[in-house]
């Protein structure tokens, strides 16, 4: 746009033969008008500056050819309308405030005689989300028993196998574990999947800028056949690409194992490919003496979000290993706050007497309701008086393994040592060793959450 404006500044008037067809006879004929307007001379000299910043370009008063000839070449090779020191600005990463959240993936088979071990898990690897797969948990299970799943600072986001005549009487069953902090919602869209080849969880990780979609599933093998199951997870992640941005993380059992044990079936594979989603897990995923499988699966549509992907043992909570990794997330900042009243420096004697001036006292009400209303207005207004109410942030949360036994906790140090000394090692006798110390470590950890709560048959009377 300045170029245009600069050409309207420099009035040249210039009779110019066409250019030649062959690029060696170049030609110009040149009139000898020329005119150079004088408002080009009082416009601000740094808008003048060339390209390179070397020099000024200043026509001459008189009449030049020169000069318009250099005013010509300004206007083609462009000025520049706000000329500085040539500095290179580094550009953000769009990553920079991303926070790293450590997602985890667990068949746990039965989750309610294993809490006190999920907990522990999750302390261990100091995970933020967890999917778990296989809880065994039916529609009538006890909802109590659905939330214990989570630790403090945790909650927890179920989809029950429902009960019939024709359905198994245990098995299947999904369940997300997740951190406060952590924006875990159940998807938008999920009633809108109801899937007859699997079992699926549809969740949305909530984040600033792009959410993450999460398809937590499990497919049992009576249910349906590799390819159905494949056909039907590829129609569900295309669809949910054309109705909604996000990114598409899918994790579970799958139960499709491959030729060998570092792939999965050939129609899954297929199936992820087709809707441009990753495999990010190569190694099994199932070990047991003398079988190995990759059942369970982690992959993503942006592989660069999901990052430091893992397979561990998870000290044999169950057959199946815990799939580990960080996903890059913009976390909204958490403000936990929480209200309180400074009871205990209440003024006991000024309250008691206007408790005693009081309505309550006064003229107290006939009925019950009414005198239930006179209460909570006097003391309402009593307290916001000598003990007004305070916000303040929330602390964070202890340490969610505290309630560990002595014993618990060297059995731990134990396993782990056991754990250490096999992996350097590699011998069958020390591996036994150290399932032993794991089963171990299990049962006190256990009875540690139980010993925890000694009346906890008693907590839910009336």
């Amino acid at each position: 746009m300045f170029a245009a404006v600069l050409f309207a500044l420099c009035t040249v008037s210039l009779t110019c033969r066409p250019w030649s067809a062959a690029p060696e006879i170049v030609t110009h004929d040149w009139s000898l008008s020329t005119y150079v307007s004088p408002t080009l001379f009082n416009i601000d000299r740094r808008l003048l500056f060339n390209t390179d910043g070397s020099s000024i370009f200043k026509p001459r008063r008189n009449h030049s050819h020169h000069a318009a000839f250099s005013a010509l070449l300004l206007l083609l090779g462009g000025v520049e309308t706000n000329p500085g020191p040539a500095v290179k600005l580094r550009a953000k990463s769009a990553s920079a405030k991303d926070t790293a959240v450590t997602i985890g993936c667990l068949n746990c088979r039965s989750a309610a005689n294993k809490t006190a071990v999920i907990h522990d898990l999750i302390s261990d690897n100091n995970l933020d989300v967890l999917f778990l797969t296989e809880t065994w948990f039916n529609s009538d299970t006890p909802t109590s028993m659905r939330h214990d799943v989570a630790p403090p600072g945790y909650s927890a986001l179920h989809v029950v196998r429902p009960t019939g005549p024709a359905l198994p009487s245990r098995g299947g069953g999904l369940a997300t574990v997740f951190r406060h902090c952590v924006p875990v919602r159940v998807h938008p869209l999920a009633d809108n999947y109801l899937p007859s080849t699997f079992e699926l969880q549809l969740l949305r990780v909530d984040a600033a800028g792009s959410s993450v979609t999460v398809l937590n599933l499990y497919r049992p093998q009576w249910m349906s056949t590799p390819s159905t199951f494949s056909d039907e997870l590829a129609e569900i992640i295309a669809s949910l690409t054309s109705e909604c941005a996000d990114d598409i993380v899918v994790c579970g059992d799958a139960n499709c194992p491959g030729p060998d044990d570092s792939s999965v079936d050939s129609e899954l594979f297929e199936c992820l490919d087709s809707v441009a989603v990753t495999l990010l897990v190569t190694q099994p995923t199932r070990r047991l003496p003398g079988v190995a499988n990759l059942l369970d699966i982690l992959a993503a549509s942006n592989v660069s979000r999901v990052t430091n992907v893992t397979v561990s043992e998870a000290d044999y909570i169950s057959d199946h290993c815990l799939l580990s990794a960080v996903l890059a997330v913009r976390l909204p900042k958490s403000a936990v706050k929480y209200s309180w009243r400074n009871i205990r420096n209440i003024n006991v004697s000024s309250f008691d007497d206007d408790l005693r001036k009081s309505v309550i006292f006064v003229q107290s009400a006939t009925n019950v309701d009414t005198y239930v209303d006179q209460l909570d207005s006097v003391l309402s207004e009593l307290l916001d008086k000598y003990a007004p109410v305070r916000t303040s942030r929330r602390r964070p949360p202890m340490k969610i393994s505290r309630w560990l036994s002595d014993e618990a906790v060297t059995a731990k140090r134990l396993r782990r040592h056991l754990e250490r000394q096999w992996r350097s090692t590699g011998s069958d006798t020390d591996r036994v060793k150290y399932r032993q110390a794991c089963r171990r470590a299990n049962i006190l950890i256990n009875e540690s959450r139980t010993l925890q709560a000694p009346n906890r048959d008693c907590r839910w009377r009336l």
